[in-house]
């Protein structure tokens, strides 16, 4: 609709031009994007800890970002901020555990997410660097035995890892395999992403709108593999 009635329309609507204006000026970013019934090869090029062994200051470490989306449309997605006070997702889950509506509750929940820079080298031989980011939790495969080849081994930069996908979005699963240890990647010679663009940190105040605006991002499943954007909430 294009009529805005009242202040707070106007300045959701004028905040939401000035971050579509922002991620129009942001160095695009190169997901992993696994299509159905593909096996990839890939190669963690971070560590998750500066005391691994194949930890560099220059490429810095993955991490695990705490988010929260709107259920109505995954692509609503921004950091949680509890820690800062206040939090619109959470408030929303509270709001709709207390009516009774568990399933709209737990849709609002924070859910935690791994993003990591990669090498993929796709069923072709084509390789390239992109970003995973993948879901950890109860459902998820890849990112909880990432996390624990990190704890077990101390380093997940020192292997390929072939990934197969099978199914469509909510059927989505992934086989996970790492290899044996091989050195034949020299890590420091490629040009990773900034983490931090992948992420969107919204100040309180701002919440509500950002989480209620028409998303304007293609879906992750109608893309074609290794398209660059700017989206910061691809699921693979």
């Amino acid at each position: 609709m294009g009529i805005k009635k009242g202040l707070k329309e106007i300045k959701a609507y004028q905040d939401e031009l000035e971050r579509r204006k922002e991620a129009g000026s942001k160095p695009k970013t190169n997901w992993l994007n696994i299509p159905d019934g593909k096996t990839f090869s890939v190669r963690f090029l971070q560590e998750l800890d500066e005391d691994a062994p194949g930890y560099s200051e220059e490429r810095g470490v993955g991490f695990f970002a705490t988010e929260h989306s709107n259920p109505d449309d995954y692509r609503k997605k921004a950091l949680c901020t509890i820690e800062d006070g206040a939090c619109y997702g959470c408030e929303q889950k509270e709001l709709f555990y207390k009516a009774g509506d568990n399933t709209r509750g737990g849709g609002w929940k924070a859910k935690t997410r791994l993003y990591i820079n990669v090498l993929v080298k796709d069923d072709k031989g084509k390789e390239e660097v992109a970003v995973m980011s993948q879901a950890n939790g109860s459902k998820s495969v890849v990112a909880p035995m990432v996390l624990q080849q990190a704890i077990d081994e101390g380093t997940i930069t020192d292997r390929w890892w072939k990934i197969k996908r099978t199914g469509q979005k909510a059927e989505t699963s992934y086989l996970p395999m790492p290899g044996a240890p091989k050195d034949d990647v020299k890590l420091d010679e490629y040009e990773l992403f900034d983490l931090n663009n992948c992420v969107r940190e919204v100040p309180y105040d701002e919440q509500e709108a950002h989480y209620s605006v028409v998303a304007d991002r293609p879906d992750e499943d109608a893309r074609p593999a290794a398209k660059a954007t700017t989206d910061t909430s691809e699921e693979w």
